[in-house]
């Protein structure tokens, strides 16, 4: 029966809805395998490379939960399409589809992933503080070329008029701001932080949907500051102009 359906489905929602505390798991999970391996590598100097290589795997483990729980949701949202209504046929169904889409994880690929490039980059910085990744040489730049990009590249928060540590570019209008400072005024403005840059014709609220990190800019700020022998610095508090 339709009324039938209907709950079903609703109460498969509800169970999704559970689901976001999962990821946000899975996320912090991330950050504290960055956190605590450059907090070891600080002290161990890497000496101890069987260590360094076990928060690795940790950090491999987390984004292997982070794709199979994309693909679990995607394997529901396909059986609720598809599906006449009957729960045995649905957990089936589910079974099956989810099955053979964890199949499509390529473990090898799983190192791509941004969160494993950041824990690998931290490792980098904290032993080699002046010195950029072997596959990051094409982003050096001679003084000459640094000093003409800087004209045209913005690397300050238009929201803090300060550096940016972790910026996060907006996909509708390409403008960037600092990760702390935008999720700070999404807090205090909801849905009417707009983009604060001057000209911008981007007139649509900002949403987390809209954000993503900009980790290529984020070397280059790092690259940046230093050629300039100095150290990037988060803001201090009260350095929003709301």
């Amino acid at each position: 029966m339709p009324g039938n359906h209907q709950a079903r489905f609703a109460v498969v929602d509800q169970a999704l809805e559970k689901l976001d505390k999962v990821k946000d798991y899975i996320t912090v999970g991330m950050e504290t395998v960055i956190d605590v391996t450059q907090d070891f590598v600080q002290c161990d100097k890497g000496e101890s490379t069987d260590k360094e290589n076990e928060l690795k795997d940790m950090m491999l483990q987390y984004i292997s939960m982070e794709a199979e729980l994309q693909h679990f949701l995607s394997a529901v949202d396909h059986v609720k399409t598809q599906s006449t209504g009957d729960t045995v046929g649905m957990a089936d169904m589910l079974d099956r589809e989810f099955t053979e889409r964890k199949k499509t994880i390529d473990p090898a690929r799983l190192q791509e992933h941004i969160k494993y490039k950041d824990l690998n980059q931290k490792i980098w910085d904290t032993l080699h503080p002046d010195e950029l990744m072997p596959e990051q040489a094409s982003l050096d730049l001679d003084d000459d070329d640094l000093a003409m990009t800087q004209q045209v590249v913005v690397t300050k928060c238009p929201y803090t008029g300060q550096e940016m540590i972790n910026p996060m570019r907006n996909k509708l209008c390409d403008h960037r701001y600092d990760r702390a400072a935008v999720e700070e005024m999404l807090k205090k403005r909801g849905s009417r932080a707009k983009c604060p840059v001057a000209g911008c014709a981007n007139t649509k609220p900002i949403s987390q949907d809209d954000l993503e990190e900009d980790n290529k800019f984020k070397r280059y700020i790092e690259t940046k500051n230093r050629q300039e022998g100095k150290r990037t610095k988060r803001p201090g508090r009260g350095a929003f102009n709301v």
